[in-house]
């Protein structure tokens, strides 16, 4: 399982930002090596697959509840608002918004990229009962 962000290393190929044509077909724009792990990134994000409970480090003790209505609720940061556009997922808070790439590796891992190059996964986790 691909842990915190201090056990990756990210190779950004951002095709994204060429002028090459596009294909229909989701097309990986990033490369994650993390341990012994390598996990292709792809651009195909949506809003839905943002919906639900997230943590970095995989205990979901401090997670991050992303609603399907724009809100998010953390459970160290506060609350705010969130809004995919493209790739870019901007979130606000009272102390202002801030602005993240996202990827997706299948449906239960999300890489967010600051512009800084630094990146860090994110694992779904299990729904509550």
């Amino acid at each position: 399982m691909i842990r915190a962000a201090c056990t990756i290393v990210v190779c950004m190929t951002l095709t994204a930002c060429s002028h090459q044509p596009r294909s229909r077909d989701p097309q990986p724009i990033a490369t994650i090596v993390a341990e012994t792990q390598v996990a292709e990134i792809n651009e195909s994000v949506t809003p839905a697959m943002l919906v639900g409970r997230w943590s970095s480090d995989g205990d979901c003790v401090n997670a991050i509840t992303m609603s399907s209505g724009g809100a998010f609720q953390s459970d160290t940061n506060g609350a705010g608002t969130w809004e995919l556009t493209g790739n870019m997922l901007t979130t606000t808070t009272s102390r202002g918004a801030s602005q993240v790439w996202v990827g997706a590796i299948g449906s239960d891992q999300l890489v967010f990229a600051q512009a800084d190059r630094s990146a860090n996964v994110w694992l779904r986790c299990p729904q509550q009962h």
